[in-house]
């Protein structure tokens, strides 16, 4: 299973509601979803553009697959896709922090 956030950026605060439902409404057709099932067996609502997908891909295919729904809305974007199992992430778009200094910043 895989976990992926998504960040579209510069989508202005009147368009925002449409594009997302949209950019959702794509991601659930890929096979996205915006749940998780917890140890106990519940099922839990992720945060806002938060997803999983369970499927044999590999995680850069998984990544290739978000970017390419993400770059449909027309918007620049940021994405991070992790390995549940085996705890790596590959990412792309994210904006990097120009020093270790700043970390406390970001």
């Amino acid at each position: 299973m895989f976990v992926v956030r998504v960040e579209l950026r510069d989508v202005s605060e009147s368009k925002s509601r449409e594009v997302y439902e949209k950019f959702h409404a794509s991601m659930e057709k890929a096979g996205f979803t915006k749940k998780i099932k917890g140890g106990s067996g519940k099922w839990y609502r992720l945060p806002d553009s938060t997803y999983t997908i369970s499927t044999s891909k590999e995680r850069s295919s998984v990544l290739e697959t978000v970017k390419t729904l993400a770059a449909a809305t027309g918007y620049k974007s940021g994405q991070i896709v992790f390995d549940w199992a085996d705890g790596q992430a590959t990412w792309s778009g994210l904006e990097e922090i120009p020093t270790a200094s700043n970390w406390a910043n970001a």
